[in-house]
């Protein structure tokens, strides 16, 4: 009898372990999410501290994006050479220093150094959950590994918002940050003991040992890594603009919400993807389907955002439903990740999402600093204080870059491969 229920719980157990093991590399990304999406809620609190103007909040947001973007293509290539495990442990003890030097900072080249290391060393989190999941998984699991990775990273994305301003406000910005430097040690301490590179008894192929440049080659001349990339960047920009940066402002400015208010209404937007990860994921395994529902998403997400335009008269209930839904219909961006997989050799799995990752990456780079700068051709030169007094209409005009993206999002889904949840990389080397 005891041998018995011994076997049911290995059994258990070797079901249980890959998810234990991808979803403990996932608290990179959670962690990730963190330092990402912090500045939305800081973003008055920096300006201040550093005497900044939009464009300025809008270049220090985005210096961690363009360290990720800077970054990524190392990270795809030492992925497909390097042990994910020890890759992964050495980045985030990198990301927790940085974090322990933003909240140091006195001027602002501090902070924008602080910030620049974080972006780069964050650039392995999400791209080195993904390669491990293809080792730990089978490939009609990959959306729904992909799926619960993200929503690890949206709990991270929604603690910066409400609760990071409720720390803000009983302990000041610079000690919550150190707050958030202790996190990082624990996420590292348990990283330590239980992310494993392989499933015991599986023998790993061996180390892509071709040039980096011709791996590389090879990503770039898969078209679909392009169209994944753009899709994904575009359809995260939500996250990107409103949940990293510009959020809480839009809302204050153009709706006159107290900033608790604003923060707990772009919280929803990570709700959102929160619940929507994984049921995409799944959704898309079930049906053994990729292209329609990503179209979906797109299209449903551009009706919302273009009616927002209107600026709508709603109570903060009604815009956190209005910014969960968003976050909701946009999650079918995680569909593309798999597509990567399913039409890349596995040999160059790491180059293929690292190109599209620089895609993506770039995308909310570019988008947070474009905001600030309409806002700027907009504004009517008014200065409070020594700062730039934004309108209203200064904030709305800037908005009018997501809905246009979505817009976009919809024709490059049209042109992604339909793989039904199975490897074709060998059809799909041209593109």
């Amino acid at each position: 009898m005891l041998k018995v229920i011994c076997d049911e719980l290995k059994q258990d157990y070797t079901l249980i372990k890959p998810w234990f093991v991808c979803l403990s590399a996932g608290m990179f990304f959670f962690y990730d999410f963190i330092q990402l999406n912090m500045f939305n809620t800081l973003n008055p609190y920096i300006a201040e501290a550093f005497k900044l103007n939009a464009i300025q909040v809008g270049y220090l947001s985005s210096t961690y994006l363009f360290a990720t973007v800077c970054m990524l293509p190392f990270c795809g290539a030492l992925l497909d050479r390097y042990p994910i495990r020890s890759v992964v442990l050495y980045a985030m003890a990198v990301c927790t220093f940085s974090t322990l030097l933003f909240s140091f900072a006195t001027n602002v080249w501090v902070a924008a150094l602080a910030r620049f290391i974080c972006g780069g060393s964050t650039a392995f989190c999400f791209l080195s959950c993904l390669v491990l999941s293809t080792r730990w998984f089978p490939s009609d699991k990959i959306a729904q590994v992909t799926g619960a990775i993200v929503t690890m990273a949206m709990l991270g994305g929604a603690l910066s918002q409400e609760p990071l301003a409720h720390l803000i406000a009983r302990f000041g910005w610079r000690t919550t940050l150190l707050l958030d430097t202790a996190l990082g040690v624990l996420i590292f301490i348990w990283m330590y003991y239980a992310v494993e590179n392989y499933p015991k008894g599986k023998i790993p192929p061996l180390p892509n040992n071709e040039p980096v440049w011709a791996s590389y080659k090879k990503a770039l001349a898969n078209r679909q890594n392009i169209i994944c990339g753009l899709y994904t960047s575009l359809m995260n920009l939500f996250i990107f603009v409103f949940g990293a940066a510009w959020g809480v402002s839009y809302l204050q400015h153009v709706y006159h919400f107290d900033h608790t208010t604003a923060c707990r209404i772009t919280t929803m937007l990570f709700f959102g993807t929160i619940a929507g990860s994984p049921l995409a994921g799944y959704i898309s395994d079930k049906i053994k389907l990729r292209r329609m529902p990503m179209i979906l998403g797109a299209l449903i997400s551009f009706l919302i955002a273009f009616s927002l335009l209107f600026r709508p008269d709603l109570s903060p209930l009604q815009w956190q439903m209005v910014f969960f839904t968003i976050g909701l219909t946009t999650s079918t961006q995680i569909i593309s990740y798999p597509v990567i997989y399913e039409t890349n050799s596995p040999s160059i799995t790491g180059a293929s999402e690292g190109v599209a990752s620089v895609l993506i990456m770039g995308g909310g780079a570019l988008s947070q600093p474009l905001f600030g700068w309409v806002m700027d051709q907009h504004w009517n030169g008014i200065m409070i204080n020594g700062l730039p007094k934004y309108s209203g209409g200064d904030y709305h005009l800037a908005y009018l870059i997501l809905p246009a993206t979505l817009l976009v999002c919809i024709f490059l889904a049209r042109k992604i491969k339909e793989t039904h949840c199975n490897p074709i990389w060998k059809e799909s080397t041209n593109g």
